[in-house]
């Protein structure tokens, strides 16, 4: 299980591997080392942008910062990468989820781990740049130990969903009703409070936008699947299911 922040004074770089071939079988892939200031490269999440350029979300562990990469080609080829600090005051970045609006700009949520916060927090970039006056930073959700884990997709208006977990364990949505979540009255439901639920969870939208989720049930050592039937899991009576159970088994879910 991760932690929110790992020692600062250990080495990590992050890296890009882009595959030449479907199955990443040649042998002879383009790897590069993006990003090697300090100790970076924790709680990484990929996006594509419309030229096929890869955009990273990251943590940076040395300095407590949200990190945002760009690449001006496919492979991040060095003099080719942009690197920004996206949010530096206290401690944020951890537990990221990358996605990428219709214009291009880059939406984050992460968890505000800074002592006396510990909030679910979402960056909208616009742009292309990390200067203040085009970076609307939020917090989604401030109302109590929340924010990791999380998991980001965008609904048919632009508008972020957000799957996370809180400091009681229980598996978290927020839907916001606006693209940077700034109303201050985003829908937030718990999901599934039995147990220590909701790490390593993953949300995708099924075609009528309801959530759809999976996660590890930590309390039985599952993997569990819920299904939404509205697209702020308002109902309470939401499909939730073990999808496997034998042994321990459900952690670092992909969806």
């Amino acid at each position: 299980e991760a932690n929110d922040a790992a020692n600062p004074g250990t080495t990590g770089n992050l890296k890009l591997a882009h595959c030449n071939d479907a199955n990443c079988a040649g042998g002879d892939e383009s790897i590069q080392t993006v990003d090697s200031i300090g100790n970076v490269g924790q709680f990484t999440a990929l996006a594509l942008d419309g030229s096929g350029n890869p955009v990273v979300s990251y943590y940076d562990v040395t300095n407590t910062n949200l990190k945002l990469l760009h690449c001006s080609d496919a492979n991040c080829t060095p003099g080719n990468v942009s690197t920004q600090t996206v949010d530096n005051v206290g401690a944020n970045g951890s537990y990221s989820s990358l996605a990428l609006d219709a214009a291009g700009n880059p939406l984050i949520s992460y968890r505000d781990a800074t002592p006396g916060n510990l909030d679910l927090k979402l960056a909208m970039l616009s742009g292309g740049s990390c200067i203040p006056e085009n970076v609307s930073i939020q917090t989604v959700d401030g109302s109590d130990d929340v924010g990791q884990f999380t998991s980001l997709a965008l609904d048919a208006a632009g508008n972020p969903v957000i799957s996370y977990q809180n400091g009681s364990n229980d598996l978290k949505l927020a839907h916001c009703n606006d693209a940077n979540c700034a109303g201050g009255n985003e829908s937030m439901q718990v999901l599934d409070s039995v147990g220590s639920v909701g790490q390593y969870n993953a949300l995708v939208l099924d075609p009528s936008g309801n959530p759809v989720i999976s996660y590890y049930d930590a309390t039985n050592g599952d993997l569990k699947l819920l299904h939404c039937n509205d697209a702020n899991c308002t109902g309470g009576d939401e499909s939730i299911q073990t999808v496997d159970s034998a042994g321990v088994v459900g952690l670092y879910t992909s969806l």
